[in-house]
């Protein structure tokens, strides 16, 4: 608890450095502005992370995600991108542009990118095929969701995502009836 506490002294007083002097708000800082001031805090280090010579991919993915929680949704493509670059395989930073995207542009466009990807791949992924149920499920598609992780489960079936699906497709029919 009081580890708690000096963390949130050490957020205040990093916000108060970021938005300026602490004597001239009248109110209290709120929950979103010192987790604003957190955010702000991590990407510095993800920043110097990805100035070194060699990079990790996971830091340009960590990044990226790290932009789509601040809901900057049109930056975050690019530093998927980097790690595509440099992992061409990896099905987060391809899961991640497509999430983007749905948030950015479309959630069929999204679809859509992951469904190119999918086919480039010989549609044998199931984190893609998982994906896609649940970008489905944010249209509002449930019987098709259900198709994808149909699909999913068959193609491995230790994967759990696709049985989380499952479950929210259930929980789902249940409400509907």
């Amino acid at each position: 608890m009081l580890m708690r506490f000096y963390r949130l002294v050490f957020i205040m007083m990093l916000a108060v450095s970021l938005f300026g002097c602490a004597t001239t708000r009248n109110t209290p800082y709120t929950s979103s502005e010192l987790a604003q001031g957190q955010r702000d805090f991590e990407a510095g280090y993800y920043k110097k992370a990805m100035a070194h010579d060699t990079i990790d991919p996971d830091v340009y993915i960590a990044y990226a995600n790290s932009l789509m929680v601040t809901k900057n949704f049109k930056d975050a493509p690019f530093f998927f991108a980097l790690a595509l670059r440099f992992d061409p395989l990896n099905a987060d930073a391809v899961i991640g542009t497509a999430k983007s995207i749905a948030e950015a542009e479309s959630i069929s466009d999204g679809i859509t990118f992951l469904q190119n990807e999918l086919q480039k791949e010989g549609g044998s992924r199931a984190e893609f095929l998982a994906a896609i149920a649940e970008l489905q499920i944010q249209k509002g598609e449930w019987n098709s969701a259900q198709q994808y992780v149909d699909q999913a489960m068959s193609l491995n079936p230790e994967y759990a995502l696709p049985w989380k699906i499952q479950a929210q497709i259930e929980m789902n029919k249940e409400g509907s009836d």
